[in-house]
């Protein structure tokens, strides 16, 4: 195994011990020959790389609403079904056998669908800042993806259509996850009355490291941008704020290959309604959370003032 696979030290130390160890093996290598064989054209996949709490629902819900025939884009989760990809892809150097296991989790899924009519098949890929919830996301209570490298080189050699969904607004994204965890819920409410109600809960912010995490977020999103951005030549960067309110949705279908064009006539003959409607995102700040006066004092002096408004 350790001549196909470039980052084999770390491959091994994730799968030695678990109940895929016998990857490593000379089936292992057998099956990762196999994986590598597989054709290129899966049913029309694409992948959405966006964060918790930056408008990924109603985003893949308004793709699946404008292309044709496209299934409703589900988290590529670290469970035991995507182990091996993650053991992969989670390098911080080009991995070939990132490519394979790719490929793999996009075979399975277009088997598993293929059945049914949808001919277009797409994840989300959460991107973590913190390591604060992610244990849901892998056994061992640590996102496995310090590093994208691996999985963004797989992704641009296979020219596997993507884009990249952020919020510019670090701040308004900190207010959502906190206000989630007063309710326990995430913050998605299918109708108006149900987002004014979840407007109810006005968390506190906390004040301590508040202007580090924000850098160290806006950082991570530049960082994260610049990797596709010199891997793949694009970015192909959508901020949430942006896309709300001045959306381009005939240039993103394009870039996810749902689209054969970005013409921005086809949207004159769809109408689009929210099957999710906006909580917190219109409202200013002051109205968010219940400590505005002591978070804007901290931010008032620093570059993130911004970010108040």
């Amino acid at each position: 195994m350790s001549e196909v696979v470039a980052n084999y030290a770390e491959v091994a130390a994730t799968l030695r011990g678990g109940v895929f160890e016998w990857m490593l093996g000379e089936n292992g290598r057998r099956r990762l020959s196999s994986d590598c064989a597989l054709p290129d054209a899966l049913a029309h996949p694409f992948l959405v790389f966006t964060r918790t709490r930056s408008g990924s629902r109603w985003f893949v819900d308004t793709v699946r609403r404008l292309g044709e025939n496209v299934a409703n884009a589900k988290e590529l989760a670290f469970d035991g079904r995507h182990e091996a990809f993650a053991a992969a892809c989670a390098s911080a150097t080009p991995s070939p056998a990132c490519v394979c296991a790719l490929r793999r989790v996009f075979a399975r899924a277009h088997a598993e669908r293929r059945n049914s009519y949808r001919t277009a098949l797409g994840f989300k890929f959460m991107t973590h800042v913190d390591t604060s919830n992610q244990q849901r996301h892998h056994k061992h209570g640590t996102h496995p993806f310090a590093s994208l490298t691996a999985l963004a080189s797989a992704v641009c050699e296979m020219e596997l259509p993507y884009v990249l969904l952020l919020r510019r607004n670090v701040l308004r994204r900190e207010i959502s996850n906190e206000a989630a965890k007063m309710r326990g819920s995430a913050s998605h409410a299918a109708t108006a009355a149900a987002a004014a109600d979840l407007r109810r809960f006005r968390p506190s912010i906390r004040i301590h490291g508040l202007v580090a995490r924000l850098a160290d977020e806006y950082d991570q999103n530049e960082r994260l941008a610049s990797l596709f951005r010199d891997r793949c030549g694009d970015a192909r960067l959508w901020w949430y704020e942006d896309v709300v309110d001045r959306p381009d949705w005939a240039t993103i279908m394009y870039q996810l290959g749902l689209w054969p064009a970005p013409d921005a006539s086809r949207l004159r003959v769809t109408t689009l309604t929210n099957t999710t409607h906006v909580v917190h995102g219109a409202l200013p700040i002051r109205s968010l959370i219940s400590n505005y006066d002591k978070v804007a004092r901290a931010l008032r002096p620093t570059k993130f003032k911004w970010m108040l408004e």
